[in-house]
């Protein structure tokens, strides 16, 4: 019984996490100034289901990212710094593997949103899923 429970619990996690990251792949994709929207489909078989972006299977290697500097609270506006931390961290989460990032909290400013999702597509490959 634990053995059917255990892989039922993991199969809605996975599917949970596919729906997620299409749709957030999409918004990425969809966002970027630079790209084509791609086609995202989650291909379900009898052994499961799998995300594919343009025919191509996609593993997500995902982070939670939500970089608040020594001092600075959760109001602390990353977005907006001029600073760009999120360049330093993408070439650091690159190195790692990392090709999808989540954050927490969507910015107050659309416009300083979209510059960071660009800049972690543009610079690193990195795709975003956004979500409270």
């Amino acid at each position: 019984m634990f053995d059917a429970l255990r892989k039922y619990e993991v199969q809605a996690r996975y599917a949970m996490l596919l729906a997620l990251g299409s749709a957030g792949l999409f918004w990425q994709a969809r966002q970027s100034a630079m790209s084509r929207v791609p086609s995202i489909v989650i291909e379900r078989s009898a052994e499961g289901a799998r995300l594919l972006i343009d025919g191509k299977p996609f593993f997500v290697r995902g982070v939670c990212y939500s970089p608040i500097p020594v001092g600075k609270d959760y109001e602390y506006n990353f977005w907006g710094d001029a600073a760009k931390p999120w360049i330093t961290d993408g070439k650091l989460m690159k190195d790692m593997g990392v090709n999808t990032v989540r954050f927490y909290r969507v910015g107050k400013d659309p416009e300083q949103v979209r510059k960071v999702l660009d800049d972690l597509y543009k610079e690193f490959g990195i795709r975003s899923l956004v979500g409270s």
